[in-house]
């Protein structure tokens, strides 16, 4: 494969997934592709258009046939696995690095939480923005909005809610056991994205990734 015909492949692939198609249909359609493309030695922009209008275009056939997820489903997904890990990670860690009682604070709970939530929807967003064909500058500016939210909420509720204060406590073991249950959803989170198909190796005739 010719780098042009690489780099084409690879923005496909991601304007697929930032459109929410399905990861077996993702994968279709890069075996589509490639395959034309091996067997004519034709250009994939004169045989398909550019990656990102063939993208729309097979996105639009997929939401005429009703067969593509929605794409808040997808982005909620995300979040979730998001916050779950961080607030498990830090439950373990704290617990591993304290001889007493796990003090989680309202800013914790609120304001990094807040943040993390506010950061993956503006990736989430900024992200679209690099594929959609109408309105490019208004996700541009969208996602800024939100990661400029992202930035400065924390920093306003820390004011507000008091870093000290806090919010509740955890005996070790309790804070121990409590970030492994988070961990174990944000693995249950990414599993089930997995087996729908959000994440796909590409170029593998839409197998899910193992």
């Amino acid at each position: 494969m010719t780098v042009l015909n690489k780099r084409y492949m690879d923005e496909l692939t991601m304007a697929l997934r930032v459109r929410n198609v399905d990861g077996r249909r993702v994968g279709e359609v890069l075996a589509e592709v490639e395959s034309h493309v091996a067997e004519t030695g034709e250009d994939p922009v004169t045989a398909f258009g550019p990656a990102r209008e063939y993208a729309a275009r097979v996105a639009a056939e997929l939401d005429a046939a009703g067969g593509k997820k929605p794409t808040a489903h997808a982005v909620l997904g995300g979040i979730a696995t998001g916050v779950l890990t961080y607030f498990g990670v830090g439950l373990l860690l704290g617990a591993i690095g304290s001889d007493g009682a796990i003090a989680v604070t309202r800013f914790e709970a609120l304001g990094v939480g807040i943040t993390l939530v506010l950061s993956l929807a503006a990736a989430f967003v900024l992200m679209r923005a690099t594929i959609v064909l109408k309105r490019a500058r208004l996700w541009v500016a969208g996602g800024v909005a939100l990661l400029l939210a992202a930035l400065l909420g924390g920093p306003i509720l820390k004011w507000r809610a008091g870093d000290s204060a806090t919010w509740v406590e955890l005996p070790r073991a309790g804070a121990a056991v409590a970030g492994g249950v988070l961990l174990a959803a944000a693995v249950a989170s990414l599993y089930r994205a997995i087996r729908e198909g959000w994440i796909v190796r590409p170029r593998t005739g839409g197998d899910p990734a193992p």
